[in-house]
């Protein structure tokens, strides 16, 4: 248990305090570049197995998509 407590501490998920003891942070940590690179590479992919094992094509699919915007 001091191992997860330590942990959530150090990924700023929790906070100590001395008189009210361990608290869940107001705010939620940042994701670094990287944490938001891997996690938009990820969503990527199951978004293209998901698209090709409906039998569509992610590209047409995208074109069709009337939330994807240009910029």
């Amino acid at each position: 248990m001091a191992r997860a407590d330590k942990e959530l501490e150090r990924d700023a998920i929790v906070v100590s305090r001395r008189r009210t003891g361990t608290v869940v942070a107001d705010q939620p940590p940042r994701a670094t570049t990287d944490d938001v690179r891997m996690a938009r590479q990820e969503a990527a992919q199951r978004f293209v197995l998901e698209i090709r094992r409906l039998g569509a094509e992610p590209d047409e699919t995208i074109a069709r998509c009337s939330c994807s915007s240009t910029r």
